[in-house]
């Protein structure tokens, strides 16, 4: 008997299946065996149908399955997909009917002769269309999503056909054309005048698509791109004494087909300034977004999702940012935010002073609800921690004498609140807290640390000692933008390294320091070349893109892979136009498209 590949047993039968497509069937009660040549290759798979005295079998093959009796051990029925198709798996949905999973993508119940089957919902007769990307083929569902997101192929975007799509593979089939009908109208209206272009529609698209990881991406990403865009129009208001400012996008834009240079030159081919051009111009519009205003009102902080009598809006931008500020939109559907910001979900991705008056608002609740003694000592822990010296000073003295720990919070409470910024004091305490931390006392150090403001410092030993995200939430609540971001620029490069490989958090910690072309090399490195491609186009539109050779390099990688990608889904004019922007490997490709087509 040759390596044995899968088994089921079913009371006084055993069945085995090997490599070379043999079947050994075992009576366990009358100790005889048996074994049977099916000529079909390895089984992958044998399981006995459900029930009481059911001796039926079916036998998975690459190509097909079997259903065989297990008493008169014969062969009943048969069944082949071919090996174009093979099956992913087959199991029992009643007594005598399987179901099949084909790579095909279909989910088939067969009946009890394997004679006939369900069919592919993308071939079935709908009395009502509806949207349902799921109901579609991957191929089909991915080239709508692409068409949703962006269009730079096109001279205009347009939903209104799909001709971009290669009629000849059958993707442009009538579930396609329902998908794109049953759009809700006023997102279908949106799609086309997004006012934050291809990011803004790559985010909508995810949702309607149902991809988590596509939405948190693309949310960080708006927020962070319009924050960036938002600085270049302070500088830029900053040097013009009338605070007007031209298109960032015209200005240094990195060229896709270029090492050497930034600049839009008048010498590249005519497609490559198109395309560059053309950027600039619905960047542009985004400038429309950004109006000098005054702090924000009640109801503009109610659109916001905030409370205008904390005010905690006032810390989502710095005071320059504030004074020129984002208007909010009007005139846009239900669906899609007044003004696009982060929720409190993204954590350590947030602003950070947003973030550091959110962790402020849930110490202030801690603090009102604590009841026991572990409760007061840790709120004042976090206190002393985010620098509230004062507050963790009342709630160390309101430790009862009776407590053991009365004498050691006192004297605490005595060296927080006599501590200077400078002098042989603060040398004393950073001694003590190194010796401390040397001698597994860990917490203890940082915490003097923090008291004498070395919250760098402290981030730092947090690091060595591999407290990695306690040392990002202290830098984003007590260090200032400098050290936050190495500190924060240090956690996301360890969460990229193959110890961790969280690469995903990693995307979105350097999303928040602004490191934009780190960001598009992490997605390359993970396969992401639709979203790597989208979020440069991105970048484009708003103007924040790096502008350098290396950067040139990596969009010409990004637009080849991105190339493959689309000539994998047979959108063939799509995948010519990002082959021809993306450096000489990808006019190689373009052209082998060509031959191939």
């Amino acid at each position: 008997m040759a390596a044995v590949s899968s088994l089921s047993w079913k009371g006084e039968r055993l069945v085995l299946g090997d490599i070379e497509g043999n079947l050994h069937i075992w009576d366990l009660k009358g100790k005889l065996s048996k074994s049977v040549p099916t000529h079909r290759g390895l089984i992958k798979k044998v399981r006995f149908g459900p029930g009481r005295g059911n001796q039926l079998l079916f036998v998975q093959y690459n190509d097909g399955i079997d259903l065989w009796d297990a008493v008169s051990i014969g062969q009943l029925y048969s069944m082949r997909t071919g090996r174009d198709t093979p099956l992913v798996d087959v199991d029992w949905v009643t007594s005598d009917k399987p179901v099949i999973i084909s790579t095909a993508g279909s989910l088939c119940l067969m009946d009890p002769n394997l004679k006939r089957n369900t069919s592919p919902m993308n071939v079935l007769d709908y009395d009502t269309p509806f949207f349902s990307p799921h109901a579609m083929s991957a191929k089909a569902a991915l080239s709508l999503r692409t068409c949703l997101q962006h269009q730079p192929w096109n001279q205009h975007y347009t939903l209104d056909s799909l001709e971009d799509v290669d009629e000849n593979t059958g993707l442009v089939d009538k579930l396609v054309e329902a998908s794109t009908v049953t759009l809700p109208r006023d997102m279908k209206a949106f799609f086309p005048k997004a006012p934050l272009g291809t990011a803004q529609r790559c985010l909508l698209a995810a949702r309607l698509f149902g991809d988590e990881w596509e939405v948190s991406f693309w949310e960080v990403a708006l927020f962070y791109l319009m924050k960036a865009r938002l600085r270049q129009k302070i500088a830029s208001k900053a040097d013009s004494p009338q605070g007007t400012a031209t298109c960032a996008a015209a200005q240094d834009v990195i060229s896709p087909d270029s090492r050497a240079t930034t600049k839009i030159s008048s010498s590249r081919p005519g497609q490559h300034v198109e395309y560059t051009f053309r950027l600039a111009a619905e960047s542009a519009s985004l400038d429309l977004m950004l109006v000098a205003t005054e702090q924000p009102t009640p109801e503009e902080c109610i659109s916001l999702g905030v409370d205008a009598r904390n005010s905690p809006a006032s810390t989502l931008l710095s005071a320059s940012e504030r004074d020129y500020g984002m208007v909010l939109l009007s005139n846009l559907p239900d669906h899609v935010p007044a003004c696009i910001l982060l929720d409190t979900k993204h954590d350590l991705v947030c602003e950070t002073s947003f973030y550091h008056s959110y962790e402020l608002y849930r110490l202030a609740v801690h603090d009102a609800k604590r009841s026991t003694y572990e409760q007061t000592r840790q709120c004042a822990v976090n206190h002393i921690l985010m620098g509230q010296t004062d507050h963790a000073v009342q709630m160390l003295l309101e430790t009862e004498p009776e407590n053991d720990q009365y004498l050691i919070d006192c004297l605490r409470a005595c060296l927080a609140a006599s501590i200077r910024s400078s002098g042989a004091s603060q040398s004393t305490i950073k001694l003590v807290a190194t010796n401390f931390i040397a001698n597994e006392r860990l917490d203890e150090g940082v915490r003097l640390l923090c008291l004498i403001r070395k919250g760098l410092d402290a981030c730092r030993y947090l690091q060595t000692y591999s407290h990695w995200n306690q040392s990002a939430w202290l830098a984003k609540v007590s260090l200032s933008e400098d050290d936050h971001q190495e500190v924060i620029g240090r956690f996301a490069d360890h969460l990229a390294s193959p110890s961790v490989n969280n690469k995903f958090q990693s995307v979105l910690l350097h999303l928040s320091l602004g490191g934009f072309q780190r960001v598009v090399d992490l997605l390359l490195n993970m396969q992401h070349s639709d979203i790597a491609a989208c979020f440069i186009e991105s970048c484009l539109e708003f103007g924040v893109l790096p502008a350098n050779k290396d950067m040139g390099a990596l969009a010409d990688s990004v637009f080849t892979e991105y190339g493959k990608y689309l000539h994998s889904l047979s959108m063939t004019k799509a995948a010519q136009h990002y082959c021809s922007i993306a450096g000489a490997k990808g006019r190689q490709l373009a052209s082998w498209i060509s031959q191939h087509d």
